[in-house]
């Protein structure tokens, strides 16, 4: 028997992380599967940057993958499953058979709670009869003082910061618009629900 490489010794670490996952049943849940995992979780849980790693199994057969990328985004979002080739090779159980392929219309986003909780009241602020923003006199639109204000939440320990406000503006999830005003040295920027932000569903670890 030929004498295991670095290279091997990794491959075997980051398959049999995936199917405890599976095994496990935890994870993200795809085509009715769990056992579903970022390149973040897997990098964070071995200790080792993984991302090319994880592309190269997954392209000889040894892990499933589903890209997750929001419409217009160039980068995909890729979640890694253990394959059968993969259990395989390392003498683990045989992972769940996937379902059909996700229906593309349906969005799902990997989220935290906090960005979920600003998106849920942004949802619930398109509705609201105050304040009116513009001279135009719209709805929904906030600050990210009055997101933060609004979506924290002392209850569930919650407290959402500028960061997760303009993550969801730059995945789309926001509309954003700056209003200069009479007696405002610099432009105050304002957000609002968009309609992608309107359908998402959020994709929850288990």
């Amino acid at each position: 028997m030929p004498p295991t490489t670095p290279a091997d010794s990794l491959r075997s670490r980051v398959l049999r992380w995936l199917s405890d996952l599976e095994q496990r049943r935890a994870g993200y849940e795809l085509r009715a599967a769990r056992g579903f995992a970022h390149h973040t979780d897997i990098s964070k849980a071995l200790n080792c940057p993984l991302q090319d790693e994880l592309a190269s199994l997954a392209t000889r057969g040894y892990l499933d993958r589903e890209n997750l990328a929001l419409p217009g985004r160039a980068l995909g979002l890729w979640l890694y499953r253990i394959s059968e080739k993969g259990a395989a090779s390392i003498d683990a159980p045989a992972p769940s058979p996937l379902g059909p392929p996700p229906d593309r219309e349906k969005k799902r986003f990997i989220l935290t709670d906090r960005q979920w909780a600003a998106l849920i009241y942004m949802r619930a602020a398109k509705d609201q009869a105050l304040p009116l923003r513009f001279v135009t006199r719209e709805r929904g639109w906030r600050t990210i003082k009055e997101i933060r204000a609004g979506a924290s939440s002392r209850r569930d320990e919650i407290d959402v910061w500028a960061d997760d406000v303009h993550a969801l503006a730059r995945n789309k999830l926001l509309d954003k618009r700056n209003e200069s005003g009479v007696a405002r040295e610099r432009p105050l920027t304002f957000y609002r629900i968009s309609p992608l932000g309107e359908v998402i569903e959020r994709l929850q670890w288990h």
